[in-house]
């Protein structure tokens, strides 16, 4: 996909400006391993549930930054 843009120089000329969007993500969606079905695998990473991980500012500002093409 793509967008056009018409815009005028400096000089009054009219210029037409191409801008091409990425594509839609058409990956392989993600899928759940067999080891992540076993109930075994699930009690043994059970105990990181007990950990607190907080963001400083930064970090969560960089996340919800958007970029434009």
């Amino acid at each position: 996909d793509f967008d056009t843009i018409f815009r005028e120089t400096r000089s009054g000329r009219s210029v037409r400006q191409i801008i091409v969007l990425p594509d839609a993500d058409v990956s392989e969606p993600d899928t759940v391993s067999e080891d992540e079905l076993d109930h075994t695998f699930q009690q043994s990473n059970s105990s990181s549930d007990d950990e607190v991980i907080e963001e400083d500012d930064a970090s969560t500002d960089a996340r919800r930054k958007s970029y434009t093409w």
